[in-house]
């Protein structure tokens, strides 16, 4: 069963998934999202939503005076990135006035200055940049070329090795590309104002211009698309994405963009609002650099992870666009399948389906039917068979294994046969094997496949030695022979083997040899019969030497159970000795009581008179003594869970009667007044 499960497992894993897109249906989920939050709370969310449900292409926003009413309370403020949100929401909303704007311009331009930081200078330039769309605020009236120019500079002294921009948190800055982001989008703003810049400026633009390829390349050398200064991955590709539709760079390349689009793909699951700006505003960037290059849209991939020998053998290739819809191409070809680190197959082309939109089908077994692993190289070309997409995934080319003759040598310990049996595919031997402890068994089989006949080197072929009355196991692996030319695998069981897995204990095991393989469909286990071992030279049948448990049987037994002893208790004398200091305690109470009683003299003249107080009262003493009762017994051996709910019903039987017996009492006392 495990060995079963172990190449299910092998063989999902090899299997891989299909590509990732972002679909139409995706869009409307978190288009929906945003338009049922109807909390704003804070600038920040406003900004948020509103730019969300424009991206979305929503006419009307349902919070539109809110999202104003907390725009206005922002002119107030003097960070450029409150002002830039506030702005943004005045401008597309319609509910900024011009005195405002002008404030929220002459804000900007005393926040460009050379060293701020590039969420500053794309806050301000981007509120120049809205106010001037609108035709408010004489944003450029105060701005001046030598300022501007200044400013675009020195983005590009925060610029790293790498291309990538970097934030100041840290001594000497970290390569963000969310700054990068940032940095577009300041270069797209500037350029929106139409102020000249000089020639250094320049420079600094051209030099933005070709770095996305760049900055990609080398953040994607760490794993991650993210650079070692952002935090937030989604904000930070989003923004690079958005910055870099901006400008309107065409220098990333189709693998690149591929992995943005899954990276977005990953990440449509959105929990907040903030996260559906960002995934709204990357998809939007994305959407044009795609339009930019139409080749980098393009998603090739395989629909089919395996093909079995005793199928049709067809691979199936899914050509679609980055939405998911199936693509017009000019053709399909297969590159190249490598199997074991060498080419089985190369440059074939791909048939298109007259029935499925947008696959592309091969025979892929008329070329080829051995068994295994193959890497597949696969091209998408346009009509001047220009390629415009390509993929590289896995194919595994499968069928049912079979298991041969086996032959069993027992030799000694020099290596002569001293008697050998063959054992038919899943049969177990009728004779009994004896194992001593200076011989050797040896075990050879061949596997292969059922229809093509072809010998298999398995990746897992294990002997199996199961004593189920003691819960003893043992494994001898088996490997190839190198000399041998026939595939014929070997496994060898000797006592030395054995005493390091199982001690020197003795008995009867069965002997199971379990063979799987990813390209098996199915796992063999086959019982060839029981083997009698001799103890070790440290163990007899009598007495059984201590099991030595090894590396493989560990993973198939329970660990020992874990009893913690924290204090052994200390010894008691015995009862009849506490029940007479228990007494002892007790005596001064009995002494007290018949002091009060006969001594003082109990007062009894309260007690009430009337018949139904008298009751009531009696039933009130009844229920405290009950209480009292309940506890001592409680302090005896109820638990908490045991005592509460007959504690419930005493003290509402208490206080009811109490209450009965009081007020009667003290309608009594008025009376008598």
């Amino acid at each position: 069963m495990l060995l079963r499960l172990t190449c299910l497992v092998l063989a999902l894993s090899l299997s891989g998934s299909s590509a990732q897109v972002v679909t139409s249906s995706d869009e409307r989920k978190v288009h929906s999202f945003v338009l049922h939050e109807q909390k704003l709370g804070s600038l920040d969310t406003a900004f948020h939503i509103v730019k969300s449900l424009l991206l979305f292409g929503e006419k009307e926003i349902p919070q539109r005076d809110q999202a104003c009413s907390l725009a206005a309370q922002a002119w107030v403020r003097q960070d450029a990135v409150s002002l830039f949100q506030a702005t943004e929401i005045g401008t597309s909303l319609g509910c900024i006035s011009a005195e405002d704007a002008q404030a929220a311009s002459a804000a900007a331009v005393e926040a460009l200055q050379p060293d701020a930081p590039p969420q500053v200078t794309r806050a301000a330039l981007g509120i120049l940049a809205a106010l001037k769309r609108k035709g408010l605020g004489g944003s450029t009236a105060s701005l001046s070329s030598q300022q501007l120019s200044q400013v675009v500079v020195g983005l590009r002294k925060l610029v790293h090795t790498d291309g990538s921009g970097r934030l100041r948190h840290s001594k000497g800055g970290l390569p963000s590309v969310e700054a990068t982001g940032l940095a577009y989008l300041s270069l797209a703003a500037a350029r929106e104002l139409g102020i000249d810049l000089d020639d250094e400026a320049d420079a600094a633009v051209e030099q933005f211009l070709t770095s996305p390829a760049q900055v990609l390349e080398k953040s994607g050398t760490s794993g991650s698309l993210a650079g070692a200064g952002d935090r937030d991955m989604l904000a930070a590709i989003s923004t690079f994405l958005s910055g870099a539709a901006a400008i309107g760079t065409s220098d990333v390349e189709p693998a690149q963009m591929k992995r943005l689009l899954g990276f977005l793909a990953a990440n449509k699951h959105i929990g907040d609002v903030q996260d559906a700006y960002h995934f709204a505003i990357g998809l939007e960037g994305y959407k044009a650099l795609v339009a930019a290059s139409p080749r980098t849209g393009l998603v090739v991939a395989s629909v089919t992870p395996a093909i079995l020998l005793s199928g049709m053998g067809i691979l199936e290739i899914l050509v679609t666009d980055f939405q998911g819809k199936p693509a017009q191409v000019g053709g399909v070809r297969l590159v190249s399948a490598e199997r074991s680190g060498s080419p089985a197959l190369l440059e074939q082309p791909l048939q298109q389906s007259p029935e499925k939109a947008g696959v592309w089908t091969l025979d892929f077994l008329s070329h080829t039917t051995d068994l295994g692993l193959y890497k597949l190289t696969v091209v998408a070309v346009n009509a001047d068979q220009r390629v415009i997409g390509e993929m590289t995934g896995d194919l595994l080319v499968q069928d049912e294994l079979r298991s041969g003759d086996a032959t069993l040598v027992l030799s000694d310990s020099d290596g002569d046969e001293l008697e050998r049996w063959t054992a038919q595919p899943g049969l177990p031997l009728s004779d009994h094997i004896s194992l001593d402890i200076s011989q050797n068994l040896k075990v050879s089989f061949l596997i292969k496949s059922v229809k093509g006949e072809q010998v298999v080197q398995p990746q897992h072929a294990l002997l199996r030695l199961d004593n189920a009355s003691q819960g003893l196991q043992a494994y001898a692996i088996a490997k190839p022979v190198k000399k041998a030319s026939d595939g014929r695998l070997h496994a060898t069981i000797s006592h030395a083997a054995l005493e390091k897995q199982i001690g020197q204990q003795g008995g009867t095991f069965q002997l199971v040899l379990m063979v799987g393989d990813t390209s098996g469909t199915n796992a063999r286990e086959w019982t060839m019969g029981s083997v009698h071992i001799s103890p070790g030279q440290g163990g007899s049948k009598g007495k059984v030497a201590p099991q030595r448990p090894g590396v493989l049987p560990a993973h198939f037994r329970p660990l020992p159970e874990i009893k913690h002893i924290f204090q052994q208790p200390s010894p008691r004398p015995p009862m009849l000795v506490s029940y007479i200091f228990t007494a002892v305690v007790l005596l001064p109470l009995l002494g007290l009581g018949y002091v009060l009683t006969t001594q003082l003299g109990a007062n009894l003249k309260g007690f009430p008179q009337e018949q139904v107080a008298r009751l009531s009262a009696i039933c009130f003493h009844a229920g405290v003594a009950s209480i009292l009762g309940l506890y001592t017994i409680f302090w005896l051996g109820l638990n908490l869970l045991q005592t509460l709910p007959v504690l419930a019903v005493l003290g509402l039987f208490t206080a009811a009667s109490g209450y009965q017996a009081l007020s009667r009492q003290a309608n009594a006392r008025l009376k008598a007044q």
